[in-house]
């Protein structure tokens, strides 16, 4: 009863989510509209973390071994997304007060959970998502440890900080939202075809996207989101 609970409440959040992102990604930037609901959102996210906990805890008790630490991961790579989010704009001002020891703290951590994770996969067969995913945690965790150790004069850092969160963020609310909708559209059910696709999708998709917006966006001098926070 009580897991079913909170896997309903953890589903009902990602709603939510779901429909926040959109309308922040889609809101003029720095507006009203899109500093509510990025706020709303990243409080939807927090409620996925906190609900998803207990439902990693509960499989693991059930003697699970993959899955929750998979979750496991993913809960530490969703909330180190949110929580550079939030905080790169709070402290956009001041570099050396976001990228403290908890900064580094955090990035260590994503590093040895990626590198726990890879090794997982290759132990596994069929582990192609979790190498696939363990990536996630090992390149970002040392490219914040890389930011945290620049002295490169970057006026926008906080910009380019709070843009790679957010897509990070997008990555993990559409693998949710396909992973539980996209076997039940189609026909073959939740085929392993059809688990990697609404799994690896959004990484690949999120990674073009980031490309993109840092070449339009992020290189050129350009006051887009200035006004942001």
């Amino acid at each position: 009863m009580l897991y079913s609970s909170l896997a309903l409440a953890h589903v009902s959040v990602g709603c939510i989510a779901l429909l926040t992102y959109w309308t922040a990604a889609l809101a003029k930037k720095g507006g009203q509209l899109h500093l509510r609901a990025g706020r709303i959102y990243l409080l939807a996210m927090l409620g996925i973390i906190v609900t998803g906990l207990p439902l990693t805890i509960f499989r693991a008790l059930k003697g699970e071994v993959i899955f929750p630490v998979f979750l496991g991961y993913l809960l530490i790579i969703t909330g180190t997304a949110c929580w550079t989010a939030w905080t790169a704009i709070k402290a956009k001002r001041n570099r050396a007060a976001f990228a403290d020891r908890r900064f580094r703290a955090i990035a260590w951590l994503n590093v040895l959970a990626g590198a726990g994770v890879l090794w997982l996969g290759v132990s596994i067969n069929n582990g192609i998502i979790l190498v696939a995913f363990s990536f996630v945690g090992i390149v970002g965790g040392i490219s914040s440890l890389l930011f945290a150790r620049s002295l490169k004069a970057d006026p926008r850092w906080w910009l380019r900080q709070h843009t790679g969160a957010m897509i990070g963020n997008g990555i993990a609310t559409h693998i949710a939202f396909l992973s539980i909708g996209l076997p039940r559209l189609s026909p073959t059910g939740n085929s392993d075809l059809i688990q990697n696709v609404a799994w690896l999708a959004p990484l690949v998709a999120a990674s073009i996207a980031y490309v993109w917006i840092k070449m339009k966006y992020l290189r050129a001098a350009s006051p887009l989101h200035e006004r942001v926070g």
